[in-house]
């Protein structure tokens, strides 16, 4: 090994002067030429020219041999650790912190990074590196259809003179891995030469033809004061800098509410995953998972990748779900509709975020995970106060946003009310849209005992005649509960489209008596505009039967 002087100046351009100016400045440290070399370039800022006395011409000298060397040099040890003393540096370093050449794996991820391609939908570094040099994280990365449509909202927001943006949406939908494919959009169509990327209390500065450098929390204030740099942040804490600024975040954290408080700020929306993501990626990078079984998970957990694939076989991980349902009361939900950023945590599971269309990413409505989720929470609507469920079903059919809830509040004290029978007006459907459709009066028996079943056969054998029974399945088909001899329903607040007859058929033949009913359950706004649905078998008599939202309460 050389002493520092030594290596220094060997350098092509050093003279003595430079070394000198630099060797008083930094402790002392033995290395090679070539990591000086790498390190006389991490040097090279202008305002380090002013603080050493450098000439500017010996400076781009140093780069340019610098470069030459790193390019496709052989792996070697990272730069010892260099300690700042001194104050008034305007580079890439900031004052009094620690830094070191990244090791070697996060330099061979960036320079594939620059050459990476989008292949079949998936962004794909060179086989053997892998994303941020952590072979957890693959060398592959699903190119979602959201991530084109923010990086354009992105851009478009650019032109209107915004800086700072934030991404963010359901937990587990990957957020953080949308980080490459946006270094890979600054690097390949905007021609972003700096990037720094913070994640939790580490910071990497990327620039291309360097080395890739890492420090602490307070690293490369220098870079951050510089217009064109480019600041991705996950897990940390956005703070006010002349960098280009885009912050990953779950929504309920206080580092949003904060960030967004900056000028040139907005906020981003990422949506859940759809089951064709889902299974393109479980076929390239998850293979080892079979279809079916990622489908069921898909339709207990919805478009949540973390747990629908990355966690599919991990038990613990599996075993959230059911206990973030149990914790979640109706209360908390609704809180987690009108208040997402200061909704429980586990609340975050039974409800996600939806983009709504032709939204530019910049809006959002609420729903539940997955029909399994859905019926678990109506199980426990039967258990909520009949009077909270009628102001809750009122406060979301009030708003476009949370329309979707009220079907599933509606459902819940639906039961309760035919569980408990009494008179109902109902009215026939007809075809035929000249028929006459007279509203008249039904009445049905109260049935103390809800019968709980799994096949239909069940009931065929051991329901009694006006006996309320209801599916356990979350996702039976085609109905919500019946009644022998002659009674199906379904609950609805909305026009139904065209049905598919095989649900019908094989729940109707299950009724005993011989004049079979589907009962369109309805509130009183959706009984009065209410039509004839087509799909439903032609056996089968359509009737829709209001349910009024104001009506007193049953007897407990």
């Amino acid at each position: 090994m050389v002493t520092t002087t030594e290596a220094l100046l060997a350098v092509p351009g050093a003279t003595e002067a430079s070394v000198r100016a630099i060797t008083e400045k930094l402790t002392g440290f033995d290395c090679s030429v070539d990591q000086a070399t790498d390190l006389f370039l991490a040097l090279t800022d202008k305002d380090l020219v002013r603080v050493f006395s450098l000439q500017e011409k010996t400076i781009i000298e140093v780069a340019r041999a610098s470069i030459r060397a790193k390019m496709r040099r052989a792996p070697q040890d990272s730069i010892p650790e260099i300690s700042f003393e001194m104050s008034g540096l305007g580079g890439p370093y900031s004052a009094s912190s620690s830094l070191l050449k990244a090791r070697q794996q996060v330099q061979e991820f960036w320079i594939s990074l620059q050459k990476a391609c989008v292949k079949n939908g998936f962004l794909r570094l060179r086989k053997g590196d892998s994303f941020l040099g952590s072979p957890m994280k693959g060398h592959r990365i699903l190119m979602r259809e959201s991530y084109e449509s923010i990086l354009q909202r992105i851009d478009e927001l650019l032109d209107q003179g915004l800086r700072r943006f934030l991404i963010t949406g359901t937990p587990g939908i990957g957020k953080s891995f949308f980080m490459f494919p946006l270094m890979h959009w600054l690097l390949q169509k905007k021609g972003v030469k700096r990037i720094v990327l913070e994640i939790e209390d580490l910071r990497y500065y990327f620039c291309v033809g360097e080395s890739v450098i890492s420090g602490g929390p307070q690293a490369f204030e220098g870079v951050l004061g510089d217009e064109e740099t480019w600041w991705i942040m996950d897990k940390a804490k956005g703070r006010e800098r002349e960098a280009y600024t885009v912050l990953l975040s779950s929504p309920s954290q206080e580092r949003c509410k904060e960030f967004l408080k900056l000028m040139g700020c907005t906020c981003l929306y990422m949506p859940v995953w759809s089951i064709e993501e889902i299974e393109k990626c479980r076929t390239v990078i998850y293979s080892h998972l079979t279809a079916g079984a990622v489908a069921d998970l898909y339709e207990k957990w919805g478009g949540i990748p973390r747990f629908v694939l990355e966690k599919a076989n991990d038990v613990p991980a599996q075993e959230m779900l059911e206990n973030s349902i149990k914790q979640c009361s109706w209360v908390d939900v609704m809180s987690c509709v009108y208040s997402p950023e200061t909704a429980k945590e586990v609340s975050h599971k039974v409800l996600h975020r939806h983009v709504k269309p032709d939204s530019g990413c910049q809006k959002y409505f609420m729903a539940m995970a997955s029909p399994y989720v859905e019926r678990e929470l109506l199980i426990r609507g039967q258990e909520t106060k009949f009077l909270e469920l009628q102001k809750y079903f009122v406060q979301c059919m009030s708003s476009p946003a949370t329309k979707g809830m009220a079907g599933t509040i509606f459902e819940a004290f639906a039961h309760k009310i035919l569980q408990k029978g009494g008179d109902f007006k109902v009215r026939m459907l007809h075809k035929v849209k000249s028929k006459a459709c007279n509203v008249e009066t039904i009445s049905f028996k109260t049935s103390k005992k809800i019968m709980e079943f799994d096949d239909l056969e069940e009931v065929w054998e051991k329901a009694a005649d006006g006996q309320y029974c209801q599916p356990r399945k979350h996702n039976f088909p085609a109905i919500d509960s019946l009644s022998q001899p002659e009674s199906l329903f379904q609950m609805t607040v909305a026009q139904k489209k065209r049905q598919v007859s095989a649900g019908y058929v094989s729940a109707a033949q299950y009724l005993r008596g011989p004049r079979k009913r589907i009962y369109f359950v309805v509130d009183e706004e959706t009984f009065e505009t209410f039509k004839h649905v087509h799909g439903v078998p032609a056996e089968l008599e359509q009737w829709v039967l209001e349910v009024p939202t104001g009506m007193p309460p049953p007897d407990d």
